[in-house]
């Protein structure tokens, strides 16, 4: 048993696997941030439908999002201090998880979840953009207990911090 879960870490922590879930949420996240900057204004109306912030802070926060989607999607692609852009994207998941959430309950009507392609009214809303999150979280999860020194500067850098410590010979 020990083996086996020993084998499953290995697998679901390979560089590989790490460098797709990289690619795949870089992709997501800077085409996702750019859709919205593009679109900001349609952003905008969207996130104040949701009714969570205040008006003043939904304008704030709508304005301050796509920026964060594209440096976070930049860290993954270049795999820079990618356990804190797992972290920080894990944050705003959680959040537009419990935004979705709550107007599922509330029973909004929102044509567009916001997420991605503004222009196009068929994405609709829904418990499958609940459902979509969640997946979102799984590469993002594996990104953050994953191994980063294989094409990524986290490990271009922990390598040359490992090379740079020499032991200090005793001066006497």
């Amino acid at each position: 048993m020990k083996a086996a879960l020993q084998k499953l870490r290995e697998l679901l922590t390979h560089p590989i696997l790490m460098i797709v879930c990289r690619g795949y949420l870089a992709y997501t996240f800077i085409l996702s941030g750019w859709d919205k900057i593009t679109h900001i204004s349609s952003f905008l109306i969207i996130v104040k439908a949701y009714e969570i912030l205040p008006v003043w802070m939904a304008d704030i926060f709508g304005r301050f999002l796509p920026y964060v989607e594209i440096f976070v999607g930049v860290y993954f692609l270049i795999g820079l201090l990618t356990r804190w852009a797992a972290v920080i994207n894990a944050l705003m998941m959680v959040s537009f998880m419990i935004a979705t959430v709550v107007n599922i309950l509330r029973g909004t009507d929102l044509e567009n979840c916001g997420c991605t392609d503004l222009t196009s009214m068929t994405e609709g809303f829904g418990w499958h953009t609940f459902y979509r999150q969640v997946w979102y979280m799984i590469p993002i999860v594996l990104v953050f207990f994953g191994r980063h020194t294989y094409l990524s500067l986290d490990g271009i850098l922990q390598k040359k911090k490992q090379t740079s410590i020499e032991p200090v010979a005793d001066e006497k």
